[in-house]
């Protein structure tokens, strides 16, 4: 049992803790000024039932918000009445008071700046020995043949510094200019699905070695839930099922792209997850009313079939159809050439 002194908490704050409390896993942290609860995101540990990784900050001021943020998947933002529908809590009054703060603090917060999927050039590079070191070692990767032409297509940007110039974006988000000149060297990068951020790959074995991918905020955006990459396609809304191809990481959706499901690409969505949970790829795609999926999983080979399992009957109310999962026996993902792959199907 928790104790503390309800006392403490401003009105708001004390329907806020009433909600949470009665989630089936919660913890308080010891000075109070927190309270973790189970992500919706990431679906939080599967091994772990009681653990719970989500942050929500409790003492706000009246001209603050309330914010969160898993410590596993370092999805962050600020509580809304859409987030406490994801927690699948439903008090009214308690929804008509916080959009009422919110409403209230937006204007003066620079945290409520909006995901609006900013218009971003992508630019072509020029063929310098640096760029095409950079292209070859994707090409390389996959086993394909990607020309700089293409790299706009794919969102794909090998130097962080001209999409800034580009996009005449005259401020870094990272205030280490020494770190960001770093990026633009030894990185190249992916554009998030809502172009709000870049996805970066570290080149160098030598320079920065222990990060091996670093998300640039282009904009400063506080929210960073939609930082996951979608390869751009042309999908009719009008079309009473989508097929929806996921992946772990960027180059497997890629390497998936092009070697492996080449045919009927219309109608098709392909995303890679990028850490933020497949439960809140599954969210976002029922937000845009895509109801009916068929959906394919390519898996990393440390995922248990089991996980996934646990994914659709956290989200059973969305995942209706069956769900194939891939895997690869030569390899532990699908981020490699053709002939490095060896493909096993299951059913969930």
């Amino acid at each position: 049992m928790h104790s503390f002194n309800y006392s403490e908490w401003n009105p708001l704050t004390l329907k806020l803790l009433n909600e949470l409390t009665s989630l089936p896993v919660y913890n308080i942290t010891t000075n109070k000024k927190e309270i973790s609860i189970r992500c919706p995101l990431c679906g939080d540990s599967k091994k772990h039932t009681n653990s719970s990784h989500l942050y929500i900050k409790l003492d706000v001021k009246d001209n603050e918000p309330y914010i969160y943020y898993c410590q596993r998947c370092h999805s962050k933002g600020i509580l809304s009445t859409s987030f406490l529908r994801q927690l699948k809590i439903y008090n009214n009054d308690l929804n008509i008071t916080l959009a009422n703060k919110n409403k209230k603090i937006k204007k003066g917060d620079k945290r409520f700046k909006e995901i609006n999927k900013n218009e971003l050039i992508i630019p072509i590079p020029e063929m310098t020995n640096k760029n095409k070191f950079k292209i070859n070692y994707i090409n390389k990767r996959l086993g394909i043949d990607l020309g700089f032409d293409d790299l706009e297509k794919y969102k794909i940007v090998l130097n962080l510094y001209d999409l800034l110039d580009a996009n005449n974006i005259k401020f870094l988000t990272n205030k280490k200019e020494l770190f960001v000149d770093t990026l633009d060297s030894n990185f190249l990068g992916f554009v998030s699905y809502d172009n709000n951020y870049i996805i970066m790959r570290n080149l160098s074995k030598k320079i920065v070695p222990h990060i091996r991918y670093y998300n640039y905020n282009i904009f400063g955006m506080y929210d960073n839930s939609k930082r996951f990459y979608s390869i751009p396609n042309k999908i009719d809304i009008l079309q009473p099922k989508v097929n929806v191809i996921i992946t772990e990481g960027i180059f497997d959706i890629l390497g998936v792209f092009f070697n492996i499901e080449k045919e009927n690409r219309e109608n098709t969505i392909y995303l890679s997850v990028n850490g933020v949970g497949y439960n809140l790829l599954f969210l976002e795609l029922a937000k845009m009313g895509f109801l009916e999926m068929d959906i394919k999983i390519y898996s990393d080979s440390d995922q248990p079939i089991s996980n996934y399992k646990e994914i659709k009957k956290e989200m059973s109310s969305i995942l209706t159809n069956k769900i194939q999962i891939f895997y690869n026996k030569k390899e532990k993902d699908f981020g490699v050439p053709i002939e490095d792959v060896l493909i096993t199907k299951s059913f969930i």
